[in-house]
């Protein structure tokens, strides 16, 4: 008689879930969509694939400093840092804790401007290698 009680009190708890919430995991090898109900697992599994993206993002800007044109991978950097950005606010905000949503778009934003800083530093680098080049001055002497 015990376990039928427990049952019905574990049953009770899943249906006061809202179950118009729910979180969807797409498998990439097989074809097979998971709905996530329980909050505390959408929240892990939401924050285990920002951690994935935004390290993803920390080795592609690091690679991009390697390079011998590294304007162009940092530009790159700077695309996917505004793309992930509005992907979270668009999709990940309604699934995330005002905390945790608040310091991600903070990190973003701190990411975003390391970025910007270091492509304006590798474009005066870039610029001050170039030889100078001097105009001439056209004079606009009329003469009579």
């Amino acid at each position: 008689m015990k376990m039928i009680l427990n049952k019905e009190k574990k049953y009770k708890n899943y249906m006061s879930l809202n179950l118009n919430d729910y979180f969807t995991i797409n498998g990439k090898k097989n074809k097979v969509m998971i709905r996530i109900y329980n909050e505390e697992m959408i929240n892990n599994v939401l924050m285990k694939g920002i951690n994935a993206r935004l390290k993803k993002i920390l080795e592609l800007m690091l690679i991009a400093e390697d390079d011998t044109d590294p304007s162009n991978g940092l530009l790159l950097c700077l695309n996917e840092t505004e793309k992930f950005k509005k992907e979270l606010i668009n999709k990940n905000r309604k699934f995330l804790q005002k905390e945790k949503f608040e310091f991600l778009t903070k990190k973003i934003a701190l990411l975003k401007k390391e970025i910007e800083n270091k492509i304006f530093i590798v474009r005066m680098n870039q610029m001050s290698n170039m030889p100078y080049v001097e105009r001439e001055e056209k004079s606009s002497s009329k003469g009579r």
